[in-house]
């Protein structure tokens, strides 16, 4: 539901209890961008907003974040993907516990089966690539080869092609949990390669060819000494920017509810 941007600020409910309210304005408007397409009802919104009365810090740290949203969307080239992702989950472990299971259980928990299908089917993983500089010529023999799978797929080696997955993989619906779980940990793993390790790509350059210097999406994980690349034709970052925001706000959702019926109990 798209929420009136001047209704909410005309809204009363947002000015009780914050002690700057001036300031508090300034901070609805970012943050209902970054959530808006996700809110079923204004009731919904207000539930959620007046739950920060008295928490100005916690507002102050969501609209942040709602501006650090709007910056990597803005600033990052469409073509910079491995970075794109990993800011964006960065996200997921800004609001919340700091733990390494926070991804996974926010995705698992709180996205719609057609989101955790479309990621599941968006990424394609390499096996490990020695960590080496490759030859222009070995590099698109590598691509004719199609090293890179769905985690659904069971045919990890040997198999030539366009797309191996596609002609001989089957995605079966119960196992959504599972295949999205592996997916998750590829992800996470992407992350903090990024954050941890400043691996932002696997570069791939024939110093016999001028300007023959290419790229191929990777991340180097952080307990292995070698690296994994990955393919996304299907990748949008849109898409997976909605999947992940609307998976937040649920989870704000649920916190918000589960505590005002806590208050109207006792």
């Amino acid at each position: 539901m798209n929420l009136q941007k001047s209704k909410l600020i005309a809204n009363p409910l947002i000015h009780k209890g914050l002690s700057e309210p001036d300031k508090v304005l300034e901070m609805a408007i970012p943050i209902l961008d970054m959530f808006h397409m996700f809110v079923e009802d204004e009731d919904q919104f207000y539930l959620v907003w007046n739950s920060f009365r008295g928490h100005e810090s916690d507002l102050l740290h969501l609209y942040f974040v709602s501006k650090f949203h709007v910056y990597i969307n803005q600033t990052l080239p469409i073509t910079e993907r491995t970075i794109f992702i990993s800011l964006l989950f960065s996200i997921v472990d800004a609001l919340g516990p700091r733990t390494g299971r926070r991804l996974k259980e926010v995705i698992s928990k709180f996205a719609l089966y057609k989101d955790k299908e479309r990621l599941v089917k968006s990424f394609m993983y390499s096996n490990e690539i020695p960590i080496r500089v490759l030859t222009q010529t070995e590099l698109e023999d590598y691509k004719k080869k199609a090293l890179w799978f769905h985690v659904f797929c069971e045919y990890k080696r040997g198999i030539l092609g366009a797309d191996p997955c596609g002609m001989w993989c089957e995605f079966d619906d119960k196992k959504i949990d599972q295949y999205l779980g592996q997916v998750l940990d590829h992800l996470y793993e992407m992350r903090n390669s990024v954050i941890h390790r400043a691996a932002i790509a696997f570069y791939v350059a024939d110093p016999n060819v001028l300007g023959g210097s290419t790229v191929i999406d990777s991340y180097y994980p952080l307990t292995n000494k070698e690296v994994i690349s990955y393919e996304s034709d299907k990748f949008d970052r849109a898409a997976l920017s909605d999947i992940v925001l609307s998976c937040l706000w649920r989870e704000l959702v649920s916190k918000t509810t589960k505590e005002s019926e806590k208050s109207n109990n006792s």
